[in-house]
């Protein structure tokens, strides 16, 4: 088994040796800035932010449709238009009747007349439809913007990967050289070069594997707004906690005007005013006629009236308002499952934000400083000859492991935050930015 282990381990140096050539290694490593003079201009979150809104076609959709359901509002208070009718009797028969000299013409103009206020609740049904699809707009709108903060930090928080990893790799070039000046000096084994160059390479390829996250991360984030090739090489800002978290009495207030809510308020609404239209229809409509007749084989005219009602006999719209009734008992039970919903996803929302902030300012405090205070007193006692390769080794590795999981924290935090914006309202992430921008 410990013959496996050693062959296991002399295969990875020599792959890391073929890869990147050894006297790649012996040379420090060209460490390129994150930045330079070409560099395109950093990308704050309110930029994106607006960039989204403004070009967003999804968003740009469902503002069409709003202005849409607002034109079917004036069409559902337009009147029925008239029937113009012409008739012509007692022609083409026999005798006298046998042409047109006996006929007599009829022309007649009716029009229907809605009763019970079937057109002022036909326009309250497109005015609820017009607040729902504003509502689905807000909703969206809102959708979009978390989104956008999401995929925001997430590429401010690979940004911050990279500086960590070009300080493992700078500090891997580092301990290279003393390692290399020890052996020429003949103080240590060789190994412990061979193990050095080992860790340059690692420290290498994790660089050059966060620098392909940030390329995804940044067509993501560009996506948003329509862009296949992003207009920015970074996002602006430094990740950083807040001085407190929201109080959570404020947020469950705000939840009353939580687009979802009010989509299914609205939704309920809708639903109400179906119910109304379809209790109206019980009353029939009625339909005025008016017109002139003549009579060819006399030669006089006469007026026609009429008002006509159908006899609501077989069919008074019974199953239908049973129908509005019950969806509209559905859409109330449906409001208030979404409210407690929401109420469970803000206090779950908001115990993890407290959690993954309470971790990161230990992590910020207390485990980070001890770490590197181990680090350069493992790496100082290494030069004076009073620890091993393999300590310095173990504690520049916990430091780097310590600063990673300080940055999944981060990572933790800035998600919970963004999702207690989605419930609580976007607007509430412009109070909770959580990042310096330049």
């Amino acid at each position: 088994m410990r013959s496996l282990c050693v062959s296991c381990v002399r295969l990875f140096i020599c792959a890391c040796l073929s890869l990147y050539g050894q006297e790649q290694i012996k040379q420090p490593a060209h460490i390129e800035p994150l930045t330079d003079d070409n560099a395109k201009p950093k990308l704050t979150l309110n930029h994106a932010i607006e960039l989204t809104l403004a070009q967003n076609s999804g968003l740009l959709a469902a503002g069409i449709e709003v202005e849409a359901l607002d034109l079917e509002i004036a069409q559902s208070m337009r009147f029925p238009n008239p029937e113009l009718e012409m008739e012509v009797s007692e022609f083409a028969g026999s005798g006298e009747r046998h042409g047109f000299g006996e006929s007599e013409t009829t022309l007649i103009l009716s029009q229907p007349i809605p009763t019970a206020g079937k057109t002022r609740k036909r326009a309250r049904i497109a005015e609820v439809k017009s607040e729902l699809g504003d509502s689905q707009y807000q909703h969206t709108r809102n959708q979009l913007t978390v989104d956008v903060a999401k995929d925001y930090f997430r590429t401010l928080s690979i940004q911050e990967r990279i500086q960590v990893d070009l300080e493992l790799l700078r500090l891997s070039e580092q301990t290279y050289k003393t390692v290399s000046d020890r052996v020429e000096a003949g103080r240590v084994s060789p190994l412990e070069q061979t193990k050095a160059r080992v860790e340059l390479v690692r420290a290498q390829i994790k660089l050059d594997v966060t620098k392909m996250e940030l390329s995804t991360a940044r067509v993501r984030l560009a996506s948003h707004w329509g862009e296949l090739e992003p207009g920015f090489d970074q996002v602006a800002g430094n990740l950083h906690l807040p001085d407190a978290l929201p109080v959570l009495a404020e947020l469950k207030v705000s939840l009353a005007s939580n687009p979802e809510y009010l989509r299914w308020s609205q939704e309920l609404d809708l639903k109400k005013a179906n119910f109304e239209y379809e209790r109206a229809l019980r009353i029939p409509d009625l339909s005025v006629r008016a017109g002139y007749q003549k009579f060819n084989d006399r030669n006089e005219q006469s007026i026609v009236f009429g008002l006509s009602v159908p006899i609501h006999l077989f069919n008074r719209n019974k199953n239908s308002i049973a129908a509005a009734a019950r969806r509209m008992n559905a859409s109330e039970y449906i409001v208030q499952e979404v409210e407690v919903q929401l109420h469970l996803d803000l206090q779950d929302t908001f115990q993890a934000l407290r959690s993954s902030y309470q971790s990161a300012l230990v992590f910020r405090d207390e485990i980070v400083p001890v770490a590197e205070q181990a680090f350069h007193a493992s790496t100082e006692g290494y030069k004076a000859g009073k620890f091993g390769f393999l300590d310095v080794l173990d504690a520049q590795q916990t430091l780097f492991q310590t600063k990673a999981e300080f940055l999944d924290v981060m990572d933790d935090f800035f998600h919970n935050l963004t999702e207690l914006a989605r419930i609580a309202g976007s607007d509430y992430l412009h109070l909770w930015l959580g990042v310096d921008h330049e």
